[in-house]
């Protein structure tokens, strides 16, 4: 069994879900979130989740897929010792330049819960949150990309999205249903 639950949907002959990366070289706990990205060299595939180990390297929450082996994505977002969770990821073009972001449980880096990556480490995106980040998504309203965030935030006006544009941070309106 795999622990991790990662399918994937093929072509060929009789399309169907199959398990990806099995037992070894899978991860060790839950996938919440995919993405995929190209950091330059062609596309990879991102997992986030509560997983620590990704085949025999220490991931920390999140982990690189390119098709052959796992990588860490530099510490991570976490440690050995924390129960901490990423729980959701998205690419976002907020500033300009592709960026891979994260979203969760975690207070490394002292990241409230989001995090950017820059290519080798993982930046914090300012203290936007208070609680827990669980959906992201990127949405252009004609005035350029933003980064909405999804959670159990503490702040009333963060409740109904918290934003990020051109790398500054930005509380939304409140939605009715806030």
């Amino acid at each position: 069994m795999n622990p991790a639950g990662v399918l994937t949907f093929g072509g060929g002959c009789e399309p169907g879900w199959r398990p990806t990366f099995g037992q070894r070289p899978g991860l060790d706990y839950q996938v919440r979130a995919l993405a995929a990205f190209d950091e330059g060299d062609g596309p990879t595939l991102f997992a986030a989740g509560d997983f620590l180990q990704a085949g025999s390297v220490s991931a920390f929450h999140v982990a690189r897929w390119d098709g052959w082996s796992w990588t860490e994505m530099g510490e991570g977002l976490g440690s050995a010792f924390d129960t901490g969770l990423v729980a959701a990821l998205a690419v976002s073009e907020v500033g300009g330049a592709p960026s891979l972001y994260a979203g969760g449980e975690f207070g490394s880096l002292g990241a409230n819960n989001v995090a950017r990556w820059t290519g080798t480490t993982w930046a914090k995106l300012g203290s936007v949150t208070t609680g827990g980040v669980y959906a992201l998504a990127t949405f252009d309203d004609g005035s350029g990309p933003q980064l909405y965030a999804g959670g159990s935030f503490g702040r009333p006006a963060a409740r109904a999205r918290a934003a990020s544009r051109a790398g500054t941070e930005r509380a939304g309106r409140r939605s009715r249903a806030a």
